[in-house]
C-alpha cells in the first residue's frame, strides 16, 4: 500500500444573498488525479506549513485567491 500524503482543505462559507454558501472548485481536467472533480481548495502540505489549518489557509490562497486572514 502507498504511504498517506498529509494534506489539508479548507470549507469556505462565504455570505451570499441568500445566505451562506460554500466555496468549492473544479478541479482541471488536465490532472493526472481526480480530473474534473468538484472538491474543496485544498491540496498536499508543504514542509514550511506550521500544521494542517496552514496548509488548508495557504492552499485556498493560492486556488482561488481567498485571503488567509
Amino acid at each position: 500500500m502507498r504511504p498517506l500524503t498529509p494534506a489539508a482543505v479548507l470549507v469556505p462559507l462565504l455570505p451570499t444573498p441568500q445566505g451562506l454558501g460554500v466555496l468549492l472548485t473544479v478541479r482541471s481536467n488536465r490532472l493526472r488525479h481526480h480530473r474534473g472533480q468538484i472538491a474543496f481548495p485544498g491540496g498536499k502540505a508543504d514542509a514550511a506549513d506550521a500544521d494542517a489549518i496552514a496548509t488548508a489557509l495557504r492552499e485556498a490562497q493560492e486556488e482561488v485567491g481567498l485571503p488567509g486572514s
